[in-house]
């Protein structure tokens, strides 16, 4: 069944899709090393409405947390995965949008497992792990789409 949403504003305002991601990058995991932890971080620049969030790590990842951290002190976690999968690499979307102020820092935080114990490991025995686009590599990524408002004087929406 499809299903079309009306929404009126007391005051004139356009939405434009906004996509922040924090990335780590050259970062290396060493051989052997049961919990090694890799943060990576952004700071909005826009007040964001976050949509949906995407976590992406590969096979060495097992725990991501992202948190956005306001400017007013408060913090809200926007992601938490405790046993990571490869598979799952998916967009988690938001029943409702997230409002995050300009000035929040969205930081991830991936954990890894580079031990001969991971089973995930392809690594037999384990070798030192770097950032990269492989799937034998690693990445520490998490993205935000969501929409930025733009208001507009009355004046410049009726002349165009």
């Amino acid at each position: 069944m499809t299903r079309i949403g009306v929404h009126f504003a007391a005051e004139p305002f356009d939405r434009r899709l906004s996509f922040v991601r924090a990335l780590a990058w050259n970062f290396s995991i060493p051989a052997g090393a049961g919990r090694d932890v890799v943060r990576a971080a952004t700071t909005l620049s826009h007040d964001l409405d976050a949509l949906s969030i995407h976590a992406h790590m590969h096979l060495l990842g097992r725990a991501m947390t992202v948190t956005a951290h306001r400017p007013d002190g408060t913090t809200e976690s926007l992601l938490r995965i405790d046993d990571w999968d490869f598979e799952w690499q998916i967009r988690y979307s938001y029943k409702r949008p997230v409002p995050l102020p300009a000035g929040t820092r969205i930081e991830a935080e991936c954990v890894y497992d580079n031990s001969a114990g991971n089973p995930r490991n392809p690594s037999k025995p384990p070798r030192i792990v770097s950032s990269g686009f492989e799937t034998t590599d690693e990445m520490c990524l998490a993205s935000v789409l969501g929409t930025v408002r733009i208001t507009r004087p009355r004046a410049a929406l009726s002349a165009s």
